[in-house]
């Protein structure tokens, strides 16, 4: 399966979860946001294709896919930098050797709260969304700062 062409931007709405409603990102913007497959490395991808990567975009974390499109971890920025000297290691490393597999992700019918504790565990602007999580099909991504924005305009209701 190819990565991702069609990126879903999740935003937040109300919605019916167990008879009682809550705040969830169940909603996606009606138009989906593109971006380049070298943005979704395969979990064996050599890292002269991750540092690319990196190089073409303004990214700290690139999200690791397997085969079946499931986000397997994420490849840090910051992991990345010090190896880019290292002209040998070009194929030598692949994306399962420096990726971090305990990376958060958060599913579509996730609440504020869940995603704030997501956001609390790591250091990036940016967490995965998957369709569920026994799969982990990469459907998108939720922005701190979308987020950040709804607290900020719409308050803390549930």
């Amino acid at each position: 399966m190819a990565p991702p062409k069609a990126w879903r931007k999740w935003t937040w709405c109300f919605g019916n979860m167990d008879g009682r409603f809550r705040l969830s990102i169940s909603c996606i913007c009606p138009i989906p946001v593109f971006y380049p497959s070298s943005l979704f490395p395969y979990i064996s991808d050599f890292f002269r294709e991750i540092a690319a990567a990196f190089l073409a975009n303004h990214l700290n974390h690139l999200y690791v896919i397997d085969a079946s499109g499931r986000f397997v971890g994420v490849v840090a920025l910051h992991d990345v930098k010090g190896y880019l000297d290292q002209p040998e290691l070009a194929r030598l490393l692949i994306a399962e050797d420096i990726m971090h597999e305990d990376f958060p992700r958060i599913m579509p019918e996730s609440g504020l709260e869940e995603a704030l504790r997501s956001f609390e565990r790591i250091q990036s602007e940016r967490i995965p969304v998957v369709k569920e999580e026994a799969n982990a099909e990469l459907v998108g991504s939720l922005s701190k700062t979308d987020l950040l924005r709804h607290m900020a305009g719409h308050g803390r209701r549930r």
